[in-house]
């Protein structure tokens, strides 16, 4: 890049004498990291991307850049480090072209020369520059502009020939403005893991060389919103989530067979925005081969005794804005088999599964009834992309499900204040249903809604991207059937 510009600058005047510029050099303190720079460059009235290497320094709140340029290839500047944000003071000395020194400054509004201030996202490994350009600028009390970077973005680069795997991305890349048009995605792409840091390489389409860095947290990986895709035309593009509203990018992720899968939407978008690129159903696979593998589901003992139950529970209702509407009641079938005196299966707590079971375990409770506890977290199996578990909800916890057995009524119904959740992740709040009073009583529906009756309705049952049920669905994006519509 910083080559091809220099005839842009040649344009503009007729000889070059370089100097060297020491003034901001990093002490022998400071530690020198390996960073990469995606920005545009503009001069001359021509722009072109900058995808480089560079160094950046660190020495307590000193923090300095080894920024590319077309004088001098790169020229160090100086920093100082405030919380999130990173102040590079204007006028910092470039070199010198045409016989005019030449400075770093930033330009603001109404063509204001001014301080050049990043924000800073360390636990992302991210400086962004902020609205504002920064340019090589050949005088210090006036707008004297040789060449305007903006937007400016630089990441770690912590991708190495040892860490980097490569990865397969498949899925769809759909028409933001009609769902029903899209390809099928198989793309190579790269991923880094480094302890609880994360990299992926080429969820772009605009510049699969930039990396979009994450951490990981359990079994969930994390990438903050708004970093960059690279550009169109000269148009600047980020990488956001999107789950009816912005939102970071989050994958579930398998730590044994190192699978990836996407949790939303990923968007491609300007900066008011609009959007570019919009990727869905993505899952990152490893190519070695290894797929993902599916937790074992309940399966009750050979021979096991079952009588009909009627399941009854009041379900919570959100609208497409993901607001409390009231709750629904519902029936359907189940079976209980008591198997020995401590253990119990139970079949028809998930309406996508109607088929699958949990085991419960019992212990003596108070007042001669009996404590079921329902381990948090148990597979029910795959509903369309996703797996569904059981867990409970305490509060803004998740814990195991509780139910309290009477013998005598031969009932089952929840402590009081613990939700039962249908789950998309065993540890994480990703609910597809959430039930706020659970009961299971002797008998069945004549005929009303039987199993095959509640897996036949489950087919035009809304979700909304945060995996709530919605009773009225208006525009959005929606899951049905385990796949995401567009209203």
């Amino acid at each position: 890049m910083v080559q091809r510009l220099v005839k842009y600058l040649f344009l503009m005047l007729s000889f070059v004498v370089l100097t060297a510029n020491a003034q901001s050099t990093p002490p022998t303190t400071a530690t020198v990291e390996e960073w990469m720079v995606s920005a545009i460059f503009t001069s001359g009235g021509e722009s072109e991307n900058v995808n480089e290497a560079m160094q950046v320094a660190f020495d307590g709140n000193d923090i300095y850049f080894n920024f590319p340029n077309p004088i001098q290839g790169n020229t160090w500047m100086k920093g100082i480090r405030n919380g999130t944000t990173v102040t590079f003071a204007k006028g910092q000395k470039v070199g010198s072209y045409g016989g005019r020194t030449v400075y770093y400054v930033g330009l603001g509004e109404n063509n204001t020369l001014c301080d050049m201030v990043f924000t800073y996202d360390e636990a992302n490994s991210q400086f962004v520059l902020g609205d504002m350009y920064l340019v090589l600028n050949g005088s210090l009390t006036e707008n004297s502009a040789l060449g305007y970077f903006s937007p400016v973005v630089i990441m770690k680069e912590n991708a190495s020939s040892d860490t980097t795997q490569d990865y397969v991305l498949t899925g769809k890349n759909v028409n933001p403005y009609d769902e029903s048009q899209y390809e099928e995605l198989s793309e190579d792409v790269k991923v880094v893991v480094d302890g609880s840091n994360i990299s992926i390489q080429g969820l772009s389409a605009f510049d699969p060389s930039l990396w979009l860095q994450g951490t990981i947290d359990g079994s969930v990986a994390t990438f903050a919103k708004r970093q960059s895709a690279g550009t169109y035309n000269t148009t600047q593009l980020y990488m956001i989530g999107y789950d009816g509203k912005e939102c970071d990018i989050t994958f579930s992720y398998d730590a044994t067979t190192r699978v990836l899968v996407a949790q939303q939407y990923i968007l491609c978008v300007t900066s008011d925005g609009n959007t570019y690129q919009m990727l869905t159903d993505i899952v990152l696979s490893p190519k070695s081969g290894a797929q993902p593998v599916q937790p074992e589901v309940v399966t009750p003992p050979a021979g096991l005794q079952t009588t009909p139950y009627v399941f009854t529970g009041n379900k919570m209702l959100y609208n497409d804005q993901g607001e409390y509407t009231g709750y629904e009641e519902v029936k359907r079938n189940a079976r209980v088999g008591f198997h020995s005196s401590s253990e119990v299966y139970i079949q028809g707590l998930c309406e996508q599964l109607p088929e699958a079971w949990v085991k419960g375990t019992v212990s003596d409770g108070a007042f001669g009834d009996k404590d079921v506890t329902v381990a948090a977290g148990q597979y029910y199996g795959q509903y369309g992309l996703y797996p569904l578990y059981i867990v409970a909800r305490y509060g803004n916890e998740l814990t195991d499900m509780k139910l309290v057995y009477d013998p005598q009524t031969r009932e089952f119904k929840n402590e009081g204040g613990v939700y039962m959740v249908l789950n998309v992740m065993p540890n994480q709040p990703a609910p597809i249903e959430i039930y706020a009073t659970v009961s299971l009583t002797p008998g069945s529906l004549s005929g009303i809604q039987d199993v095959e009756k509640v897996k036949a309705d489950s087919a035009t049952s809304y979700y909304n991207l945060s995996g709530q049920r919605v009773k009225n669905p208006s525009k959005g994006i929606f899951i049905v059937n385990g796949k995401k519509v567009l209203k």
